[in-house]
This record gives C-alpha cells, structure tokens and sequence, in this order.
C-alpha cells in the first residue's frame, strides 16, 4: 500500500501506540530502567504489537504502512517518553530487511553517531570488523547492534553480537543507556554491501529524535497548562495572571514549532532526503526543546525540577535528545557549509526551495 493510501491512517497509527504505553510506560517502569533494570515483560508487550516491524512490508510479516507513518510514530513514543530501544530496533529491522540480512530475535541498536568508525577487512579469507563507536543506546541490553563499515568493496551494512564487542556502560543525562562499544577484529554475524553512508544513518536518527522532542513537548505543554490552573496564588489561578498567559503562550508556539518541524524531517526521511530539511528540523526542535523546557520550569517553579516530578522526567529528555546526533551547532554548520558552497547567486533559490 502506498504512502499516499496510508497517510490518513496516521492518527490511528499514533493512537494504538498512546494506548501501548498507557498500559506499559508508568513513573516506575522509568524509574526501574534510569537504575539499569531490563523490563522484559514490557519488551514482550511492544513485540506483540508489532510496533517494532513498523518499517518492515507485509511480505515480512510487517504491517505494511508507509514510511512516513511508520517514523511518525516516534512523535507518541516521546510524548510518552517510552524508555526503550523501538525507535533504534524499528530502523535497523528495516535496513536489515532492504539489505537482504536475516533479521535477528529481540531489540536491537544500531551504531549512528557521527564520530562512529568501523572498517572491515579480509583476513585468511574471513571478514573482521574493527572500529568503535559511541553513545548507542541500550547496547548493553541487546544482544546485536547494525553498524556501517568501510571496505576494500565500498560500505557494507553489518550485523555484530554485542557479546563479541568491549562495551563502555554510560547513560545521557536522562539517565537512558548510552554506552561505548568497541571491536577489535569481531567477525559479523551478517553483512551486506549497500549504498547508505554514515551520514544517512545520523540523519535518519536526528530527525526521529526531532520528532521525540516534538512529542515530550506536547506532553510538558499539557503538565504546564494544567498546572497554571490548578494554581492558586493571591486567590485566583496561575492561569488567570497575563504573564502566565504569555508564557504558555510562548511554549504553544515552541511546541507547534518543533511538529512541524518533526513532520517535514521525516518527509523527507521517508522520501528523497532533503539535506536543507533535515538540518532544519533538528535546528529547530533543538531550539523548541529549549525554550519549551526553560519556559514550562518557570510556570511550575521549583517543584519541577525535583526529581519525583514528571516535568523533571521530560526536560531532561529534551536537553538529551536535543544534543544526540548533532545540535543545532553542529547542524548549523552543516547547512552553512552547504549553502556557501552552492555559492551566493544560489542562496535564495536553496533558501525557498525546501
């Protein structure tokens, strides 16, 4: 079924997965995982649903939907913020399956980070895989991680046991899994040749941590509009004071921002990969993710950033997500760099063009 076809179903999409964590995702299911704990029960749960083959087609045993859709889902996961590796399992499920590699049981990682290196070479006629790679989330919890490697025959898409690889334990200041990993000549599980560069797999991973942040802040704006009623000071509620007004107000323009921002991002994600757009949806998601977090303390005051606070849970995932697979520092640069080398007489036209 095409993208087109599928589009209207989005909504629906969306909300099967607010019901999932509904059931799944509480205060202490977060609370059990930023100490190291595995909920495998929780795991079995999102396998059932079929969440995690979102990318994959029918014809293996996936659901079948567009690639939009299917990316988009990542916008309810973050207004849930859902402390499990879908997100990195759904993507290296699917580049698995369009490389032709047989698709292991269980959650997976993939290695994206920009600073990743991997090379493979030929030994005594077997391949070996050497490189490092940082920041890849829960790899400590999986049992295989999807890397992109150089060769001698141009890049491959391998598949390494994370039993065979020296992993570096460390967590993001959301204390979600983000740990080292390190082989020194690890023969892959599987490999293929493909034409995906190591950028291709940052981008994929920035733009769906743009549509994350898109969703915690849906979530941070609810908490701080009910909290601004709620809110009794001098008699009348928080929400009745203009400068309460104006600043919900602000995070009302931070939050639609940062989805329509999300939106375009996986777009072009799912279609001719837009390098303008997406640079400009994590630039933008980033700043939303700022201003939001920033704007949604001042109206609860001290009280949210008290660890036991929910508003606590969300903003520290914002300033995480905001700063994995590039800032908007690091994604400024790179849209500078390219509008300066398609050169001045094309600034306007590659400006309005996306």
């Amino acid at each position: 079924m095409s993208d087109a076809a599928m589009s209207g179903m989005a909504e629906i999409l969306a909300e099967s997965v607010r019901d999932l964590c509904r059931r799944h995702c509480d205060r202490a299911l977060q609370a059990r995982i930023e100490t190291g704990h595995w909920p495998a029960d929780v795991w079995r749960a999102v396998e059932d649903s079929g969440l995690c083959d979102a990318l994959l087609p029918e014809s293996a045993s996936g659901p079948g939907i567009g690639r939009a859709d299917a990316l988009s889902l990542a916008v309810p996961l973050g207004e849930a913020a859902m402390p499990l590796p879908i997100l990195e399992t759904m993507l290296a499920r699917g580049l698995l399956h369009e490389a032709g590699l047989a698709i292991p049981a269980g959650p997976l990682s993939l290695a994206a980070e920009r600073f990743d290196a991997f090379e493979l070479t030929l030994a005594n006629g077997a391949a070996r895989l050497t490189g490092q790679a940082h920041r890849v989330p829960y790899a400590g919890k999986v049992d295989h991680i999807v890397v992109l490697a150089g060769s001698a025959a141009g890049p491959q898409l391998a598949l390494l046991r994370t039993a065979d690889c020296a992993l570096a334990p460390a967590a993001s200041l959301a204390d979600e899994p983000r740990d080292g990993v390190r082989a020194d000549g690890v023969t892959p599980v599987a490999m293929a040749a493909t034409t995906l560069a190591a950028a291709d797999l940052t981008a994929a991973m920035a733009v769906l941590r743009s549509a994350q942040i898109a969703g915690a802040l849906k979530t941070v704006l609810r908490m701080a509009s009910e909290y601004a009623v709620l809110r009794k000071q001098f008699g009348r509620s928080l929400s009745r004071f203009q400068a309460i007004q104006h600043s919900l107000a602000q995070l009302v323009e931070q939050t639609a921002a940062a989805i329509a921002a999300a939106d375009a991002g996986i777009e072009t994600i799912a279609g001719d990969r837009d390098p303008v757009l997406i640079a400009a949806a994590k630039i933008r998601s980033g700043e939303a993710a700022g201003a939001g977090a920033a704007i949604a303390h001042q109206v609860l005051g001290a009280i949210g950033y008290t660890r036991e606070h929910d508003l606590n849970l969300f903003t520290r995932r914002l300033w995480s997500w905001r700063d994995e697979y590039g800032n908007e520092a690091v994604w400024s640069r790179r849209l500078g760099r390219r509008l300066v080398a398609a050169g001045a007489d094309r600034l306007w036209q590659g400006l309005t063009a996306s």
